[in-house]
């Protein structure tokens, strides 16, 4: 793979991210219970994880473009330094993830006079979500574990982040 096509790759993963944190925020604002202060705390927090590892792509994309030689490719410090800018992009982006991931696994407990508390998540096929996006089963393709389920695009988002090429 060229350096050049790295870059392509971090950006697709970084707006696949950026996507996907935001169909998780608007689905924790609208079922989850929180004080408005703390939804916009937390989507601050999605957007500026999103917004450094963009950044950062796109000064990768400058630095393969103005650090090329004669020969067409970049010489070997710039693409060193493109590629621990990559590797520190998708690492900002796994935590993003992780962050999507803890917020999803909040549950309500059950209790009968705080209607402020969630009931535990039926698991029928029916109202299956991804773990980590909260993407239902009917929205898409599901894959259950025993305990957690991942949707398509959450599956491909992982590979990305892992180096892992799928086909389409």
């Amino acid at each position: 793979m060229t350096l050049d096509e790295e870059v392509s790759s971090a950006e697709r993963v970084v707006q696949a991210g950026r996507d996907n944190a935001a169909q998780h925020l608007e689905r924790v604002a609208a079922v989850m219970r929180l004080d408005p202060r703390t939804i916009d705390d937390y989507q601050k927090f999605l957007d500026a994880t999103a917004s450094a590892a963009g950044y950062t792509i796109q000064l990768c994309r400058r630095l393969v473009s103005a650090c090329t030689e004669s020969d067409g490719f970049p010489n070997e410090e710039a693409t060193q330094t493109v590629q621990g800018l990559i590797s520190g992009a998708l690492e900002s982006m796994k935590a993003m993830y992780l962050a999507m991931s803890v917020v999803g696994r909040l549950r309500p407990q059950a209790r009968r006079q705080d209607s402020h508390v969630w009931l535990p998540r039926d698991e029928s096929r029916a109202t299956r979500r991804c773990s980590f996006c909260g993407t239902a089963y009917e929205e898409g393709k599901i894959v259950a574990g025993p305990s957690s389920n991942i949707c398509e695009a959450c599956t491909r988002l992982a590979c990305g982040l892992l180096g892992i090429t799928l086909q389409k």
